[in-house]
């Protein structure tokens, strides 16, 4: 074999040699580290303070006003039932995710919040009721 020959069949040998080393660095530099800290996800906060309106079972009209203040995943309002009239129940609750757990005057109420619709069931005098408003 000539000199020539040898000469670009080294130069040849030598870049594919540098090609595949870049190669391999390449794919260890994009590759992610298996050390990379995951970044935490965080939940939405939900404000459910306002005038909430709906249906409670257990009233003839079925018709009450659910007023609600939110602080810190407390709450602090009142029920007002249409039919009959009368005082308002002051309640007090709090919020786990989309999860609203709030009780006055002996009365308990488990509920959740899909959307702008707040619905669950209640528990008054032993018996078992349903409940569903909505915000505005």
């Amino acid at each position: 074999m000539s000199r020539n020959r040898l000469t670009a069949a080294a130069a040849l040998a030598v870049l594919v040699a540098v090609t595949a080393i870049v190669g391999v660095y390449l794919s260890l530099v994009q590759r992610p580290s298996p050390h990379t800290p995951n970044r935490p996800t965080t939940t939405p906060t939900l404000d459910l303070s306002g005038t909430w309106s709906g249906t409670c079972s257990s009233t003839p009209s079925d018709f009450c006003i659910l007023r609600l203040t939110e602080a810190a995943d407390a709450l602090d309002g009142t029920l007002v039932l249409e039919s009959p009239p009368g005082t308002p129940l002051e309640i007090r609750g709090n919020v786990t995710g989309s999860t609203v757990t709030f009780r006055g005057g002996g009365v308990v109420f488990i509920g959740t919040l899909s959307g702008s619709t707040l619905s669950g069931t209640y528990t008054a005098t032993g018996k078992t009721y349903a409940w569903s408003v909505i915000l505005g």
